[in-house]
């Protein structure tokens, strides 16, 4: 499910604790903020953050979600 924050529309706040999550590579947070960029969610649009976090998920974790993710963007030409 999606966090509280996002589903009240609280992006700032929701993106500081996905970040605080990412740091210690919390492979849901990592893709929910690959999400977020992906998807401009409450910030600019930034695939370039979006395909950096898909990518910790996948080296990190083997993450399958992530690895498609990433598949997807790749074949939907944003990727780089």
């Amino acid at each position: 499910g999606k966090l509280l924050h996002i589903e009240t529309k609280s992006y700032d706040k929701a993106r500081v604790w996905l970040e605080k999550a990412a740091t210690k590579d919390h492979v849901g947070a990592l893709i929910m903020l690959a999400d977020i960029y992906d998807e401009g969610v409450g910030t600019e649009k930034n695939y370039t953050l979006a395909e950096q976090y898909l990518y910790r998920a996948v080296n990190k974790h083997a993450s399958l979600e992530a690895y498609h993710k990433l598949g997807l963007i790749y074949w939907e030409g944003r990727g780089e």
